[in-house]
């Protein structure tokens, strides 16, 4: 097996195309959003050709770097991650290439598993469970849309009549009223006493996705709900293959009663229909309930996701050392100021 370190944009986009179970999270413009949302972090993708000629991708990011080791992800944000491959990929060939990802310069390696394909235990990882949930989109709209709750069909149909419209957006201007209303929604979960815990994301990301959206129309979407013109709701959704998955939306508390969420989610769902998608996903919840249960009765089922985290000794002295110095240097600029 020849592993290539430096993976070339054009061989990683050929095996992104050809791999049936890539995702969206699996091809370079996820790298890329990340990359250019965080000017700190690091490209550590790595590659492979087995002696079949198969073509493999593992997407890594470097987050964070201590002297020359480093914290990975795969992918970004702690979306789908693990391999990619042009054709068959055996279970000694992956542990190949993870062994390859984990060596002496990896503190650390987070990966979420990908729910489209089967993939191996990453040898030395230790394992978290958690689900992400997946709608089964059939050939009509009709059909899945008799699989949505009696609830979420009779709120859809009261949105409409309150005059919710919904449209895809690309211009800067609008994903700034976008990033806006989501500024409403970070507030309203800061009034409920809840730590945000790593929810919130800078305004860089959303100008390097309308960038983006631009340019690829067909893989970011950034959909709106407007009521006489005025933005109250949004979802961003990536395109892949056949699999479609909702990634990041937002509401005016203001216009609940408008059932936005509601109406763009079915809209949204309509329209990968009609492009012929097969999956819709609506991504892991945060194992919030009442999120978990709006995803569900649109006919979703729940899929298994692990996250997988490999951490040897180094990364545990490596933490303990940088604690241990940060905490001196705290004492030592209060001692200075005293």
């Amino acid at each position: 097996m020849q592993i290539i370190t430096k993976v070339d944009p054009a061989f990683w986009w050929a095996v992104a195309r050809a791999c049936p179970y890539a995702t969206f999270f699996h091809t370079p413009l996820w790298q890329d959003l990340a990359l250019g949302t965080f000017p700190d972090y690091r490209d550590a993708t790595i590659g492979a050709v087995l002696p079949s000629g198969v073509r493999v991708v593992l997407p890594l990011l470097s987050v964070r770097r201590f002297g020359p080791w480093h914290d990975l992800h795969s992918s970004a944000a702690l979306c789908y991650g693990g391999p990619i491959a042009d054709g068959p990929l055996t279970d000694a060939e992956q542990r190949q290439i993870y062994r390859a990802a984990c060596r002496w310069r990896t503190l650390r390696l987070q990966l979420t598993s990908n729910p489209l394909t089967n993939g191996i235990d990453p040898p030395g990882f230790s394992a978290q469970a958690d689900y992400t949930h997946i709608l089964r989109l059939e050939a009509d709209f009709a059909t899945t849309f008799g699989g949505f709750s009696k609830n979420h069909q009779t709120h859809y149909r009261r949105g409409l009549r309150k005059g919710v419209q919904v449209r895809v957006v690309s211009s800067l201007e609008a994903y700034r009223s976008y990033y806006q209303v989501y500024q409403d929604t970070l507030r309203r979960w800061q009034t409920q006493d809840k730590p945000l815990a790593g929810w919130e994301e800078p305004w860089r990301r959303f100008a390097v996705g309308a960038s983006l959206a631009q340019q690829h129309p067909d893989a970011l979407k950034l959909w709106v709900a407007e009521v006489d013109g005025t933005l109250i709701a949004g979802v961003w959704v990536f395109y892949w293959n056949g699999h479609a998955v909702y990634w990041h939306g937002a509401t005016l508390e203001d216009y609940f009663d408008w059932y936005p969420s509601i109406v763009i989610q079915t809209e949204v769902i309509r329209d990968a229909i009609a492009r012929g998608y097969t999956h819709y996903d609506f991504n892991p919840s945060g194992n919030l309930a009442g999120v978990t249960e709006f995803k569900r009765r649109f006919g979703a089922e729940q899929h298994p996701v692990i996250r997988w985290t490999y951490g040897d000794a180094k990364f545990r002295l490596v933490r303990s050392t940088r604690e241990r110095l940060n905490t001196a240097l705290g004492r030592s600029s209060v001692a200075r100021s005293t």
